[in-house]
């Protein structure tokens, strides 16, 4: 209906996401935006400062794994409030300063929450 044609062996018989709809073109444009946002504001030294404060080094392998843990605990703790609170809130999970989170609910309400979720979903694969 938009004079998109898909080729042979294109369809596939998967469930159905929100990301089926969308054309290549679109995600591209997405995928451009989102590294716009994410490099005006994300909150990246913000975010080192707590990543690295507290990680010993004893390997290289240890310490890759423990900073991607770090980034992945910041983005859990984030308690920017959403519409529909699809990152639910840990009431074990520490809360960030006041700062940090200040910066990071900036980041999480321009992306209206696609940002800091998908830093959990990746991290969660990795």
């Amino acid at each position: 209906s938009y004079g998109v044609e898909l080729t042979s062996g294109r369809r596939r018989q998967v469930q159905l996401t929100c990301f089926s709809s969308l054309v290549e073109e679109e995600v591209a444009q997405i995928a451009s935006d989102f590294n716009l946002v994410n490099s005006k504001h994300y909150p990246l030294k913000e975010v080192a400062k707590y990543v690295l404060g507290d990680i010993e080094v004893h390997n290289s392998q240890d310490a890759s794994i423990a900073l991607l843990q770090r980034i992945l605990d910041l983005h859990r703790a984030d308690r920017t409030p959403l519409a529909d609170s699809f990152l639910k809130f840990d009431p074990r999970t520490p809360h960030l300063d006041e700062k940090l989170q200040h910066e990071l609910s900036n980041y999480t309400l321009l992306t209206h929450g696609f940002g800091g979720r998908t830093f959990i979903e990746v991290l969660e694969t990795v």
